[in-house]
């Protein structure tokens, strides 16, 4: 009786020695899969790191090429022609401004034309500076609901010159008037 169940027990450990057999096996070839796949990950990064700095390298050129194509396309401009425009750019933003009643809107575009076009250059930096068009204009948020007239008061010596420049710029008692805190 031990014969048969010695026989069942010899053919089911052979049985598990195979099974091992084939699961090393196995092992072996995911275990070679995997170096293949890591060897991959790596030469993937290397190229990607490679392709990084060849990008780093092209945005650069890029760069330096738009700045001399704008040095090339701007340089030329006569400066007459630089401030007609930055005059005509500036005042094309104030169309809007004033509103049926005298009242000057803030506009915060206007307020900071002068700015960006004085940082696109050296050049257009002079030109802006040496254009006092350009800053003629002094925007201040609506803080309170008041009209223009009630902020500057009745006086004709206040009110803006034909050519909409302030000559002198008197602050009456109606801004006092206007918030408590004041």
């Amino acid at each position: 009786m031990a014969l048969p169940a010695t026989r069942s027990a010899i053919t089911h450990l052979e049985l598990v020695r195979l099974l091992l057999q084939e699961l090393d096996e196995r092992r072996i070839a995911v275990r070679g899969a995997l170096d293949a796949a890591l060897m991959h990950v790596a030469s993937s990064r290397a190229e990607l790191a490679s392709l990084d700095a060849r990008h780093d390298a092209l945005l650069a050129d890029i760069c330096a090429q738009q700045s001399l194509l704008m040095r090339s396309i701007i340089g030329p401009f006569p400066v007459e022609l630089l401030r007609a425009i930055f005059i005509e750019l500036t005042t094309a933003q104030e169309d809007g401004l004033v509103t049926a009643d005298l009242y000057y809107a803030y506009n915060p575009d206007r307020a900071r034309t002068p700015f960006y076009l004085a940082a696109v250059s050296s050049r257009w930096r002079q030109v802006a500076l040496h254009t006092p068009e350009l800053w003629t204009y002094i925007g201040v948020p609506n803080i309170v609901n008041a009209t223009r007239r009630q902020a500057i008061g009745e006086n004709p010596e206040t009110l803006p010159e034909p050519g909409g420049h302030f000559r002198d710029l008197h602050l009456s008692n109606h801004i006092a008037n206007l918030h408590p805190a004041w």
